[in-house]
């Protein structure tokens, strides 16, 4: 039926297929029996010249209770509906290469999100061929596929491309940067369990001891002054502040420093020039005074170290990718903070990093090249650290942020660092310490140092582990006035009056030299509290009750869950009766007084529901008195 859509190569390959094809196999009409229209009368297109049958392809639109999804079929009456969402996923299906163009073109014109991650496409230029037929495509997933070392020289993809995810394809820096120059709009980058250990600039643009640049008009070189290059390092630093947080330029600043040679000597040097693409402009070669941009104008004044700029070739030019806002390379191997640097000289107006899982060692000798490199960084996920110390300095180094996520990190006490906290994030919102070692609750109070902090999590600490869920969170609400988000759930006015008095309560009869300096706050709030009576509303499980059979009286403990019958069976060994032959009367006593007593005849109605309570009495008759 579908033949017309494979390629020579489908029947080869095991379980391998096409894109096409598994399109086809996943959203075939026949798994959606009631959605689809009857395949015996075609539908046209709306703008179709034909009256009947379209020019190509029949087609609908239905809503099934979310996004509009797309119902589409051949000509041909051979050939069976496919119902294609807008949110497309493909994930395990054997995909290894494209199929037949025109499909694709025709059933995902109108696909936002692609998910063809883990299968087994190991070709740029078959993902190229899928995506490029998809115009509006603002999402693709591409993990698991085995690219590895997999050449690529140029790709087509949909310019309208935010968010890409390349998890675990061992795709190296050359196709990162490959793929980055063909996507200017793309904002969002995942980099995940691809085993970097570097973050590789290009050989001619790294941090280096000295170097000698060319002139912009001769090739020949001559030796460089380390003052000069030291000044174009600041110069590029204060671009990268210059640049707007909302720039949806071309998305790339070229660094190319074609012609430098790096020698050794003393002193550290970064040699670069710089070009921006701004509002689509074209690159611009700096090196030309009569083309330059107010941005680049300080630049200029070190004309002996800027060199022909091109953009033409990602792998002979190093770019600044200026519309990446968010990067996650978690589950690597980046250990050196240098590595960490080169991201901030990659990706210069990035506002969220995701490093978690990364081996990385201590950033104190790093404190002025991060300082530079991540001028707007808001979100920052960060593992391997132990020491407050080197957390106050995350805050120094990173002005701007607002969200920080500390989970899994052995972070101990908080002493001594209540006042550095205060000063070094002065904007941080939410804070993430979740699997921690906080073990005191006067950690938990230093926290209340943050004067923006809003949104705390703190699931998996030492601390909470000896109380229960309900404890936990009122004595961390009454601790922290502040913050009006604990653990992803918002807390009502209602909540934290309930958590303060339930505080006061707790530690009404403690030693006062051993009382939390909250609970004096709280008491000068609420005033002294009185505790709560102890009221059980449970139901009674047991009573016990006199047992009268004939002359003789006998006191014994019954279980009230238990059914007349039951009750029955036991009390034979008492009247030394079978229990068929008993007949049991439940007898009220009350202040001297015996109430009219009420047979228990339904031997399956249990003996709560007559009320029985401690002293009550249980008259036992022979049948037939």
């Amino acid at each position: 039926m579908w033949d017309c859509w494979s390629s020579c190569g489908e029947e080869a390959g095991g379980g391998s297929r096409s894109f096409t094809e598994a399109l086809r196999e996943k959203y075939s009409s026949d798994n959606y029996p009631y959605c689809c229209p009857a395949v015996s009368a075609p539908w046209p297109v709306p703008d179709s010249p034909h009256r009947g049958i379209s020019k190509s392809y029949g087609r609908f639109w239905m809503q099934l209770g979310g996004p509009v999804w797309c119902v589409t079929r051949p000509n041909r009456l051979d050939f069976e509906w496919l119902i294609v969402p807008p949110i497309l996923g493909l994930s395990g299906c054997g995909v290894a290469w494209a199929g037949q163009q025109v499909g694709i073109k025709e059933f995902c014109n109108h696909v936002t999100e692609l998910d063809i991650s883990h299968n087994i496409l190991n070709d740029w230029h078959e993902v190229s061929s899928i995506v490029r037929h998809i115009p509006q495509l603002d999402f693709l997933n591409l993990s698991g596929n085995p690219f590895g070392q997999s050449p690529i020289t140029s790709v087509n993809f949909p310019q309208m491309l935010r968010r890409l995810v390349l998890n675990n394809t061992d795709a190296d820096w050359t196709t990162v940067r490959t793929l980055l120059h063909s996507l200017p709009r793309l904002e969002e980058l995942f980099l995940c369990f691809n085993n970097y250990k570097e973050v590789p600039l290009h050989p001619t643009l790294a941090y280096s001891s000295s170097s000698a640049s060319s002139s912009s008009t001769s090739s020949s070189s001559s030796s460089s002054n380390p003052t000069h290059s030291q000044s174009t390092l600041d110069s590029f630093h204060s671009w990268q502040s210059s640049v707007p947080s909302g720039s949806q330029s071309g998305g790339t600043q070229s660094l190319d420093t074609k012609h430098s040679k790096h020698t050794d000597g003393a002193g550290l040097e970064f040699q670069c020039t710089a070009a921006l693409e701004h509002a689509g402009a074209q690159s611009v070669n700096i090196s030309d005074p009569n083309t330059s941009s107010p941005v680049h104008s300080d630049l200029l004044q070190n004309e002996h170290l800027v060199s022909d700029v091109s953009v033409q070739d990602p792998n002979t030019a190093i770019c600044s990718f200026v519309n990446i806002k968010l990067l996650h390379i978690t589950y690597n191997h980046l250990a050196a903070w240098d590595e960490i640097c080169h991201l901030g000289l990659l990706f210069p107006c990035l506002e969220r990093l995701v490093l978690a899982n990364n081996p990385l060692q201590g950033i104190s000798g790093y404190k002025e090249k991060l300082a530079k490199t991540f001028p707007r960084l808001q979100y920052l996920n960060l593992q391997n650290t132990a020491a407050w110390d080197e957390i106050c300095h995350l805050g120094l180094l990173f002005p701007c942020l607002e969200r920080l996520v500390l989970a899994n990190n052995p972070l101990q006490g908080i002493s001594g660092y209540k006042e550095k906290l205060a000063k070094t994030f002065p904007r941080l919102q939410y804070l993430n310490l979740q699997n921690t070692a906080l073990g005191e609750w006067s950690d938990i109070e230093r926290l209340t140092a943050l004067p923006a902090l809003t949104d705390l999590r703190l699931l998996g600490i030492p601390l909470l582990k000896a109380h229960s869920a309900t404890e936990r969170r009122k004595l961390s609400i009454a601790r922290l006035p502040c913050v009006r988000s604990l653990n992803g759930s918002w807390i009502f006015p209602e909540e934290r009056e309930d958590a303060e008095r339930f505080f006061l309560r707790h530690y009404m009869d403690t030693d006062p030299a051993l009382l939390p300096p909250r609970y004096f706050e709280l008491l000068a709030h609420y005033g002294q509290l009185q505790q709560l009576a102890d009221i059980d509303l449970r139901p009674q499980e047991h009573a016990e009750v006199s047992v009268r059979c004939d002359d003789k009286v006998s006191s014994c403990f019954v279980r009230l869950n238990q059914t007349v019958t039951e009750l029955r069976r036991e009390l034979r060994t008492v009247c030394t009766l079978p229990s068929g032959a008993l007949r049991l009367f439940h007898v009220v006593r009350e202040d001297n007084m015996i109430w009219h007593p009420e047979e228990m005849r339904v031997g399956t109605r249990q003996l709560h529901s007559f009320g029985i309570r401690d002293g009550d009495e249980i008259l036992v008759q022979r049948k037939g008195k």
